[in-house]
């Protein structure tokens, strides 16, 4: 009840199970996962191979159902490192946990950079993560979530301006658009009326 009523972005680990990952969805036992529908909450996946061209979600992720929308996008889920003594670290695998790590760190440097156009509008963090992510081409991963891969460098320009980005490009310039459509409709009969 108290997710409904807050004014920030919720980022969820989608979760992971050996062997292969569980399917999410709204009447699933998976809680908050299975809220990731509402526009306040971000179910972050772990990928395989993030920044190769073809990038695709970790067999171990939990994921959508056939074409769900609660898991969002996906994330690096690496191992993460982990202090055992003062002088020694070692690896923990990683996963979704990492991952949804990831991707509350880039949502909370947008709400930093940006805070006249992201405070108190969790919605648009999470489309702007969505909708700037890197596309997923692999058959297995493509509907099994909303977005792609999360494109830091993309998600940080500024959202008050218009970017394109093409395939040929490496980074995205800003654009002018001087106006899509007429502000106002005309009808006219046949008469001229």
């Amino acid at each position: 009840g108290k997710v409904m009523t807050q004014k920030s972005l919720l980022v969820v680990a989608a979760g992971q199970v050996n062997g292969g990952g569980r399917e999410i969805y709204d009447q699933s036992e998976l809680a908050p996962q299975n809220i990731g529908e509402m526009d306040e909450v971000l179910v972050v996946a772990a990928c395989d191979k993030c920044a190769s061209p073809r990038p695709s979600l970790s067999a171990d992720s939990n994921r959508n159902t056939n074409g769900g929308r609660w898991v969002s996008v996906l994330a690096p889920g690496g191992a993460m490192p982990f202090y055992v003594s003062e002088t020694q670290t070692a690896f923990a695998p990683g996963g979704t946990s990492a991952a949804a790590a990831f991707a509350a760190g880039l949502a909370a440097r947008m709400s930093a950079c940006y805070p006249s156009y992201y405070r108190l509008r969790p919605e648009r963090l999470k489309e702007r993560i969505v909708l700037t992510s890197f596309p997923v081409s692999d058959e297995l991963t493509l509907d099994r979530i909303a977005g792609g891969v999360i494109d830091p460098s993309v998600a940080m320009l500024d959202p008050g301006k218009t970017w394109l980005k093409t395939t040929t490009q490496q980074k995205p310039r800003q654009v002018e658009i001087n106006h899509w459509c007429s502000q106002t409709l005309s009808a006219v009969d046949d008469n001229g009326n």
